[in-house]
């Protein structure tokens, strides 16, 4: 038994000091790795879900109550420290999730007639609060502040049903003034997340039948038409008039 007192045990019940033996398992038999110097065994997670199984929990949990709110969406305490562990690991990034469903899309999305949108949405968070802890300007104005996403998804042509994510980029805006949109390159601007979009539906999407892409007028710039992938059609809003090259065929 433990020479320790039993509420230093009940405190400690984690760790395994090395004057303490086990009653009924071993310490071969634990789930876990010997710390370094004393000799004890720290047991980790030993009843915690793994990140696969903790990761569904949160996205049946945004299915049914959706929120960017952790504490809301988490319902209890307990849910709410396991979200925020989840969301906190490194490994979890919003490029990585963003890989996993586009790889799932993929495989519902290959032999179909497939359209494409994508747009921007603002994720206003706030405004004092969210300014103080470095989130950018989002909205007219700039009073708002928070992210922004832009998604890009794939839809059954003939029955209009979701087929999945194609691709999502999330960033924060930075403070301060920025120079003239007119003396800078597209890759250095915005818009470049139209190009990325289209880019990545044609690798994302490559054995679909055919793909269309639909995008608003902020998508109506030369570089889009430009370096369009060879197997993706664009279907783009007007953003000005221009002269426009057709064939003629009365000739």
């Amino acid at each position: 038994m433990c020479s320790l007192a039993p509420l230093l045990r009940l405190s400690y019940s984690h760790i395994l000091p090395s004057d303490c033996a086990t009653d009924s398992v071993g310490q071969l038999l634990i789930r876990g790795r010997v710390a370094n110097g004393w000799g004890g065994i720290w047991t980790g997670a030993v009843r915690r879900p793994p990140p696969g199984k903790r990761g569904a929990i949160l996205h049946a949990a945004l299915v049914a109550r959706p929120c960017s709110c952790v504490r809301r969406l988490a319902g209890t305490r307990a849910r709410e420290i396991q979200f925020t562990r989840f969301l906190r690991n490194g490994s979890v990034t919003a490029t990585e999730m963003a890989t996993h469903a586009a790889e799932r899309t993929a495989v519902r999305a290959a032999g179909r007639d497939v359209v494409v949108i994508q747009d921007t949405s603002e994720l206003a968070l706030g405004g004092r609060r969210a300014k103080a802890n470095g989130y950018g300007p989002v909205g007219k104005g700039g009073a708002l502040r928070g992210l922004l996403l832009h998604a890009v998804l794939a839809v059954d042509a003939g029955t209009g049903g979701v087929l999945g994510l194609v691709d999502a980029k999330v960033w924060n805006r930075k403070g301060g003034k920025v120079t003239d949109r007119r003396s800078r390159e597209t890759p250095h601007k915005e818009s470049q997340r139209w190009l990325d979009g289209t880019m990545r539906a044609g690798e994302v999407l490559a054995a679909a039948a055919q793909i269309t892409s639909v995008s608003d007028r902020e998508s109506d710039i030369y570089e889009h038409f430009a370096r369009r992938p060879s197997n993706v059609h664009l279907i783009v809003r007007a953003c000005q008039n221009r002269q426009i090259e057709t064939d003629d065929v009365d000739r």
